[in-house]
């Protein structure tokens, strides 16, 4: 299947994880829509896994806007932006698997960790938000 694509010249130096996300979907190659965005094969594979694991779908939603698509695909990427510390989801979630264990400890163990590295920490309600978002995508 052949598909031609043209980009304007601020798509070519900003390719939407959109446009990926539709290039893949119409069936053109990996090795097609990494020349056409000017990406990696490979960081055009890791966000269309991504999108797949976390069970993005095209079309995609009106809200499903490229910033909201990084911020959904690249959570951690965000946090670090903000100068805020860094959630570790996969320990959160092994964690909480342990008898007794709540988001309530987890919580106040983050917030030590934060302090001692010198990071702001979250504030409970958004660290529960960030923690469904990741169990209920993840």
């Amino acid at each position: 299947m052949h598909v031609s694509v043209t980009l304007s010249i601020q798509e070519v130096f900003y390719v939407s994880i959109c446009k990926i996300l539709e290039l893949h979907e119409v069936g053109v190659s990996l090795r097609s829509i990494a020349m056409i965005t000017q990406h990696s094969w490979q960081k055009v594979t890791e966000i269309i896994e991504l999108a797949k694991r976390k069970g993005v779908k095209i079309p995609l939603e009106e809200e499903m806007t490229d910033p909201w698509l990084e911020d959904f695909l690249y959570p951690k990427k965000k946090q670090e932006t903000n100068g805020r510390h860094l959630m570790d989801f996969e320990y959160i979630h092994r964690e909480l698997a342990k008898p007794n264990v709540t988001l309530t400890l987890l919580h106040n163990e983050y917030v030590n960790e934060a302090h001692n590295s010198g990071k702001i920490p979250y504030a409970y309600r958004t660290f529960t938000d960030h923690h469904r978002d990741y169990e209920y995508c993840g």
